[in-house]
């Protein structure tokens, strides 16, 4: 229904009635009263209401619907103001679940990490926080200190791999009856070693070649026990194998253990392929006494090559 506007003469001059200055003053100033209301069909797309003719609201606040029906428009329109912190879910205003991702945050050079300030080294401190993704099926976000992470991922322990486990480093013939079969299931494939397990505890023997990981865990191990088959010493080969490529370097730790009281276990060095087996300040060690225990400090050099420094307790 649109305005209407009704108008009443401010003097009705009824006929033979003298017509003064006063009922003309009074024709000067009719009545009007405004009636119906506006719709939306009744105001123009281009209408141009400005804002300043609208009803203000106080400064912070933002207009939401609200939780009382209006009719058939539906809810009602009230003002919210906002929390010091912005918008969070006590406004009723939060982002809908989907609507901020990966797309939003990575936008070249001002993505959400590379918009920030850089501000160099030594600024981080151990109370700073940084944000991660769960590694679980739940993704969620999280955050830690600098303190707590570095905890997590570098620790003042590290593991150790036991090279004289069952079958560890070479091919074990109480498993493999063939040089074919050993070289496809041996984590070293193409090293052939006639020697047998090596039984309880895992700790050489007779005669074999242990392997060391170059890409395995910084600190290995190599456990040798008295000879057995009536021989009165064996020789312990060493080669290794996953050196580094070209501009990096591996580094590992191998300690030898001759837990024998007093046999005297021989030591060799194998370099894979054409690489070579470097030691430094000294020839390779040729044995190890009983009862000692030796460090040999490796590291691997691209093209097969090894860096080796030998120490042992006197």
């Amino acid at each position: 229904m649109p305005l209407t506007a009704t108008v009443v003469p401010g003097e009705q001059f009824p006929d033979n009635t003298t017509v003064t200055r006063a009922r003309l003053r009074n024709a000067a100033n009719p009545a009007v009263t405004l009636g119906g209301e506006l719709s939306n069909g009744d105001v123009a797309l281009d209408a141009g209401i400005a804002l300043t003719q609208l009803a203000g609201i106080s400064q912070n606040q933002v207009l939401v619907g609200g939780a009382a029906a209006n009719g058939a428009s539906g809810n009602n329109i009230v003002a919210v103001t906002l929390p010091t912190g912005g918008i969070n879910s006590t406004t009723g205003i939060t982002p809908s679940e989907g609507t901020v991702g990966y797309a939003e945050l990575k936008a070249g050079t001002t993505n959400i990490i590379q918009g920030a300030t850089d501000y160099g080294t030594g600024v981080v401190a151990k109370a700073d926080k940084i944000i991660f993704s769960d590694g679980s099926d739940s993704g969620n976000i999280k955050k830690t200190s600098v303190e707590n992470f570095l905890k997590s991922t570098f620790s003042t322990q590290v593991a150790y791999t036991d090279l004289t486990a069952t079958g560890a480093g070479t091919c074990d013939l109480s498993s493999y009856t063939t040089k074919a079969t050993c070289e496809a299931a041996s984590p070293t494939a193409g090293v052939w070693t006639s020697y047998t397990s090596p039984g309880a505890g895992g700790a050489l023997t007779v005669n074999t070649t242990v392997t060391v990981d170059l890409n395995g865990n910084p600190v290995q191990v190599i456990a040798l026990n008295p000879p057995t088959g009536g021989d009165t010493s064996y020789t312990c080969t060493i080669t290794y194998r996953n050196g580094p490529s070209e501009g990096y370097a591996r580094n590992v730790m191998l300690v030898v253990s001759n837990n024998t009281p007093s046999t005297l276990v021989k030591l060799a060095f194998a370099s894979p392929g054409t690489g070579k087996f470097w030691f430094l300040n000294t020839n390779p060690p040729e044995s190890i006494a009983g009862n000692k225990l030796g460090v040999l400090a490796m590291t691997g050099w691209p093209g097969d090559k090894c860096i080796a420094g030998w120490a042992v307790e006197p």
